[in-house]
This record gives structure tokens, C-alpha cells and sequence, in this order.
């Protein structure tokens, strides 16, 4: 009984912490690559060709463009808005979803490794 218990803790440990690892790893470089957008307010501005969304930049420059259907649309009637920019992009959305998927992930998969692996000590000392 305590062999296939120490079997099936080990097993788990080695995917928990290899999974949990890759997950770390994948959302570390999604938060390095994210890390040069700043969140910032935007303006948007209704001309006849269009509403387009005006923010400052990093630089203090003045950037535009226009809006996409599905923002106008989430946006309604509001005249201004929160964004994360960078350089003369920007975007509403400040984390996006698969980036919190994999820290989520990465922490589930860590402790049922790092839990693990205490059971196996724990098997270790008793036989």
C-alpha cells in the first residue's frame, strides 16, 4: 500500500512540477513582453468619417486610431476610456485572458507538485 502511494506521489510530483514549470514559464515571457504596454486614458473623438480614440504616449506624443466595430459597440456612448499603449498602439484590454490562464496554472500544478513531494518525504521517514 505505502509503495503504490509512494508510486502515485512521485508521478504527480514529477508532472506537477514539470507542468507548473512550462506554465511559469509561459506566463513570465507573457508578462516580459507586456511589460512595455502602460495603461493610460484616451479620448475618443467623433468625426463624420468615424470615432477614433486619441491618447497621449510615453514619448508625449499625441496617437489616433480608429475605433473597431466591436469597441464601438462596447464602448456605447462614452467619451473616454482607460487603455494600456505603447508607442502608437493601444488597446481597452489591460491582461489578456490566456496570460492569467497560465499563472493560474502554473500555481495549481506547483502546489500539487510541491504537495507532493512533502508526501513523499512524510512516506519516506515513516518506512
Amino acid at each position: 500500500m505505502m509503495q503504490s502511494l509512494g508510486a502515485v506521489t512521485e508521478l504527480l510530483a514529477w508532472i506537477g512540477l514539470g507542468v507548473g514549470s512550462l506554465a511559469a514559464l509561459v506566463w513570465g515571457f507573457g508578462r516580459l513582453i507586456r511589460s512595455a504596454w502602460v495603461e493610460t486614458d484616451a479620448v475618443i473623438v467623433q468625426l463624420p468619417d468615424g470615432p477614433i480614440l486619441r491618447w497621449l504616449g510615453d514619448d508625449g506624443a499625441v496617437n489616433q486610431r480608429p475605433l473597431e466595430h466591436w469597441e464601438q459597440t462596447e464602448l456605447a456612448d462614452a467619451d473616454h476610456c482607460k487603455v494600456v499603449a505603447r508607442h502608437d498602439r493601444a488597446r481597452l484590454a489591460s491582461a489578456p485572458p490566456p496570460e492569467r490562464t497560465f499563472g493560474v496554472l502554473a500555481i495549481a500544478f506547483l502546489g500539487v507538485g510541491a504537495a507532493s513531494l512533502v508526501v513523499q518525504l512524510v512516506l519516506m521517514l515513516v518506512i
